[in-house]
């Protein structure tokens, strides 16, 4: 199927708590997360195998309970922090896709953005984020695009060669 040349609309909006679960999905499946918790893990076992837990010089052993804490804490952190700093949930906002860009409107602006803007595209079963930058993502609710619109995207971004994952696969209702 050829991606039309028309400009396509799609509205989409979303709440805390999917924005939430969304951050969740992504920070805690990410590489050096799932490192961290391993070597923290490891450090425990090592420290296992001293003659005494509780000897302050067995460093291994806190290490790994430090990291293993700390770690997820500051991710939790992080992610609240972000869900505070969001001013879009529950509102309406709707996406333009044309072959040379994307246009963004809300009810209190309007952004239009080539696509050369563009730094990396990510999709799960759920979601499809086209980011700005390393922070900064246009998200999108899948479930809020019909199958024949998400073709048109799909196809959109993989002419354009953006770096990121594209699963290419609609959700089943």
């Amino acid at each position: 199927m050829e991606a039309s040349t028309a400009p396509l609309k799609i509205k989409t909006k979303y709440n805390a708590q999917e924005y939430r679960n969304l951050m969740y999905g992504i920070i805690f499946k990410r590489p050096i997360v799932i490192v961290v918790i391993a070597i923290s893990a490891l450090n425990i076992l090592m420290g296992l195998t001293s003659d005494s837990l509780l000897d302050f010089n067995n460093y291994s052993f806190w290490v790994g309970w430090i990291l293993l804490i700390l770690f997820p804490v500051l991710m939790v952190v992080r992610i609240e922090s972000m869900v505070k700093s969001v001013k879009m949930f529950d509102k309406e906002v709707e996406y333009t896709f044309t072959e040379k860009g994307i246009e963004v409107m809300t009810e209190t602006s309007s952004v239009k953005s080539d696509w050369s803007n563009f730094d990396r595209t990510f999709e799960n079963d759920e979601w499809l984020l086209i980011y700005v930058n390393k922070l900064s993502a246009y998200i999108i609710k899948k479930r809020d695009i019909n199958e024949i619109d998400y073709l048109y995207i799909y196809q959109l971004l993989k002419k354009l060669n953006l770096p990121g994952k594209l699963t290419g696969k609609y959700p089943a209702p």
